[in-house]
C-alpha cells in the first residue's frame, strides 16, 4: 500500500487497476520477441564477413552429416538383414506362433522396408542395432541360402 502511495504516477503500480488500459497479451509479446530475434539474427548474419575458411568448415560439417546419414542407413540395412536371417533361422517357431500367413507378412514387411531404404520419406523407427543385439555383414548373409547352409 505504501508503494502505491509513494509511486502514484507509476503505470505499473495502481490503486485502481480496473481503470488502466489493458496491456499486451502473451501471444503478442511472444510474437514481438520472435520478430525482434529474427531481425537481430538477420543483422548479425549480414554483418559477418564471408571468410573462405568458414565456408570450408561449413562444407566439412555438411560432409560429416552426409557420412553419418549414410552410416545410419547402412546400419539400418544390416539390422533388417539380421532380422530376416533370424526369422529364417527360427521359421518353425514363428510359424507355430503366428501361422504361415503372419510369418510371410513379417518377412514381406522387412523386405519392403529394405527395398525402400533409399527413399527420403522412409523413417526407420525402432530398428536400431541395439534392438537386435548383434549385426551380421551383408556379405555373410549373401553366402547363406534359405536353409542357412554355406554356399561356398
Amino acid at each position: 500500500m505504501l508503494a502505491c502511495l509513494v509511486h502514484k504516477d507509476c503505470k505499473d503500480i495502481s490503486l485502481r487497476p480496473m481503470e488502466l488500459r489493458p496491456g499486451r497479451t502473451r501471444v503478442e509479446a511472444r510474437e514481438d520477441a520472435r520478430t525482434t530475434l529474427e531481425v537481430e539474427r538477420f543483422d548479425a548474419k549480414s554483418k559477418r564477413s564471408h571468410d573462405p575458411f568458414m565456408e570450408v568448415e561449413h562444407q566439412l560439417k555438411q560432409a560429416r552429416v552426409v557420412g553419418m546419414k549414410a552410416q545410419a542407413a547402412q546400419i539400418a540395412l544390416q539390422t533388417i538383414q539380421t532380422k530376416i536371417q533370424m526369422l529364417r533361422e527360427n521359421a518353425e517357431v514363428y510359424i507355430q506362433m503366428h501361422g504361415q500367413h503372419g510369418y510371410n507378412e513379417m518377412i514381406a514387411g522387412l523386405l519392403t522396408r529394405m527395398a525402400r531404404m533409399g527413399e527420403d520419406d522412409v523413417r526407420e523407427v525402432g530398428t536400431t542395432p541395439i534392438s537386435v543385439g548383434f549385426s551380421i555383414p551383408s556379405e555373410q548373409l549373401a553366402d547363406h541360402d534359405d536353409d542357412g547352409e554355406n554356399n561356398e
